[in-house]
């Protein structure tokens, strides 16, 4: 019989086959365990991949180190697991200690003790960047997913120096420059008049709670952050005052001169502009998928031929984080404001039934 220092790694996806260079000298596991029948037999890094079964039947006192991505359905497997036999001192989180699940499990935002960030609610992030000359970068799901290994659906895959890049920037103390993170996640809503919509709280990249658990392990507990969902009002809201909100977002840029850095396709389906209230718009475009891969491009394009007088406003999906960071330490005032203009046209065409349907706030996020 195995000893209990025998390790296997549960979870043979692609986050997993990635990590696998950095874990494997860590803990030296002697095999795969995977549901996916199509795997048994087969062999990932050298290593066989079996199932639940085979694991116990050659290592009956191993233990299960579950490879999932933070931000995907880790908890629902490791319990899983448990309730399929295996005793809950045997199933191990590979990048981060049960607790800080167990803490955040539910999308719960009173538990006792849970660390929240400071984060300005979104109407005090709209107003700090119409009475200051701030820049602005902003941290979704889809960033914090990058972050950790993870690509994102229909807009960026997985890229190591945007990795990187993303890692520098959520913790920066660069004044000038307010970085914005999900209020909602750490905050419950109690403004008066205001209804949030009863969202799907199951995104593309997995459970709240289980990016809520992510976003602690980066972010800078002593830093003030703006709401990096100020972008998605009508989207978030069923209930606002939804014509001072948009007059708000629109004084940002009136009798102002700006330039949108957008896909190329952006505002095609978008018949309502939010930006019309500028003095002038310029416009650069850059890929609608993977657009980080022509960032020096996209960056030199703005250095060598944007007047730093303008604002920089970009839609850009995850390269436009650190495209903003990158303008603002070069005299640029760059607002990463991703969503806006398809916000307003929602608004605008009164698509609020569309949105109350996990369906409708899908296509909301689809590429444009």
């Amino acid at each position: 019989m195995e000893d209990n220092n025998t390790i296997v790694f549960w979870g043979a996806g692609l986050y997993a086959e990635r990590k696998f260079e950095e874990w494997y000298p860590i803990y030296k596991p002697v095999a795969w365990g995977d549901n996916n029948t199509e795997k048994h037999g087969t062999f990932l890094k050298g290593l066989p991949i079996f199932s639940l079964e085979e694991i116990e039947r050659r290592y009956p006192e191993c233990l299960f180190y579950v490879a999932i991505h933070p931000f995907g359905p880790k908890i629902e497997v490791m319990l899983s697991l448990v309730e399929r036999g295996i005793s809950r001192e045997r199933v191990i989180d590979m990048d981060a200690d049960m607790e800080a699940y167990d803490n955040a499990s539910k999308y719960n935002l009173d538990v006792p003790g849970l660390p929240r960030p400071q984060i300005f609610p979104p109407d005090d992030t709209l107003q700090r960047l119409l009475d200051t000359s701030d820049s602005f970068a902003r941290f979704g799901d889809g960033e914090f997913f990058l972050m950790y290994g993870g690509s994102v659906p229909f807009n960026q895959e997985f890229d190591a120096t945007l990795q990187r890049r993303l890692r520098e920037i959520v913790a920066t103390q660069e004044k000038g420059l307010m970085v914005g993170i999900p209020y909602h996640f750490f905050y419950n809503w109690t403004s008066s008049g205001e209804v949030l919509r009863e969202l799907d709280t199951r995104n593309s990249y997995g459970s709240i709670a289980a990016i809520r658990a992510g976003v602690l392990r980066c972010v800078d507990l002593s830093k003030q952050y703006g709401d990096a969902a100020c972008t998605l009002a009508f989207f978030g809201f069923k209930e606002k005052d939804f014509d001072a909100h948009f007059a708000k977002v629109r004084s940002i840029w009136a009798d102002k001169d700006i330039c949108i850095i957008c896909g190329e396709t952006v505002f095609k389906n978008v018949g309502a502009d939010v930006f019309d209230t500028a003095r002038s718009v310029e416009y650069l475009y850059g890929p609608p998928w993977n657009a980080f891969s022509a960032y020096d491009d996209i960056l030199k394009c703005v250095v060598d031929g944007v007047d730093p007088q303008k604002i920089v406003v970009i839609i850009l999906g995850p390269t436009a984080t650190v495209l903003a960071y990158d303008l603002h330490k070069l005299g640029y005032r760059a607002l990463d404001l991703g969503h806006i203009a398809k916000d307003y046209y929602y608004w605008k065409k009164g698509y609020g039934d569309l949105l109350k349907t996990r369906e409708g706030q899908l296509m909301f996020a689809e590429p444009d």
